[in-house]
């Protein structure tokens, strides 16, 4: 009975860290802003994310090679879900999202737009996942939602800029937060039935096999040609800080939470975003960013204690 009472407490503990987890791996993510933005003058984006991936890819052959034989037990549907987290998540999400700002001279659009994501991502975990939510849940998710469109956009109201919006640039970003949502549901899937370090390598394995062919199409190569050491050690901080270490402390998180609650603790990439660019960019931080932030932390401390008694 004792031995039950401490199994019992420990996946309770392991189940409310969960969601922390994905956020702080979301946190790292927006780390990048100083070393991207320097890069970004010199590469075109998928360039950079190219590099990245690659130097990710070194890092994580060790951790392929150790547990190679879990992809024998592979089904099709975990060939699917695969091919979601790395194709749809790692590269066309990106590149979908950086095509919605290529589109329009109205930035808060492709931004608005990503405040779907959560809801999407909720709807495929409810469809594929079977999840069942609470009306609790519900309440602190849409609480989390309303936190981080605070946290991105203050007290300001920017909903009529959907009006004004050209239909590419919306599509484009409607696009990227389907892909990017649909990650987390189908990243749910594969860490239910393999390790968060086998799913964390062959995400990036299969994330370069298709970032390969799209070089062959785009033929980029030339840019390897203006690569200095300065700009190499920035590629190595993109890859390790916010790219590679997130990603695994990421699945970690997801392999203890449900994904519907993954997807609101995924919110606090914006949070960390403003947070990096106002001690590193100097922009200020206003009073309603400030209160959005409460509100969305306050959220996924909530989703976290609902994560735990869900289990």
């Amino acid at each position: 009975m004792k031995n039950s009472k401490n199994s019992k407490k420990s996946r309770s503990s392991n189940t409310s860290r969960g969601p922390w987890l994905v956020a702080l791996a979301n946190a790292m993510r927006a780390s990048d802003a100083p070393m991207r933005s320097r890069v970004l003058t010199a590469f075109p984006t998928f360039f950079v994310v190219f590099i990245d991936h690659m130097i990710s890819l070194v890092v994580t052959i060790p951790m392929f090679l150790r547990e190679w034989r879990q992809i024998l037990k592979f089904k099709w549907n975990d060939w699917a879900s695969l091919i979601a987290i790395s194709l749809g998540s790692s590269v066309l999400g990106l590149l979908f999202f950086t095509q919605s700002f290529a589109t329009t001279s109205n930035y808060t659009v492709p931004i608005l737009i990503q405040k779907l994501q959560p809801i999407i991502a909720i709807l495929l975990a409810v469809m594929i996942l079977k999840e069942k939510l609470t009306k609790r849940f519900w309440l602190w998710a849409l609480l989390g939602i309303i936190g981080a469109y605070f946290v991105s956009f203050g007290f300001a109201f920017t909903l009529g800029a959907l009006a004004k919006a050209e239909l590419m640039p919306v599509m484009f970003a409607l696009l990227a937060a389907v892909f990017w949502g649909s990650g987390t549901v189908f990243g749910k899937h594969l860490t239910n039935r393999y390790s968060y370090s086998f799913v964390t390598a062959i995400r990036y394995l299969a994330s370069v096999i298709f970032l390969i062919i799209m070089m062959l199409f785009l033929n980029q190569w030339g840019y390897f040609g203006q690569l200095n050491w300065t700009f190499f050690l920035l590629f190595v901080g993109i890859a390790f800080i916010p790219g590679f270490i997130p990603l695994l402390i990421y699945y970690l998180g997801l392999r203890e939470c449900r994904a519907s609650v993954a997807t609101i603790a995924e919110l606090a990439f914006p949070l960390s975003a403003i947070l990096v660019n106002r001690f590193f960019l100097g922009d200020t931080l206003s009073i309603g960013q400030v209160f959005g932030t409460i509100v969305l932390l306050g959220s996924i401390t909530m989703l976290s204690i609902e994560n735990a008694n869900k289990e």
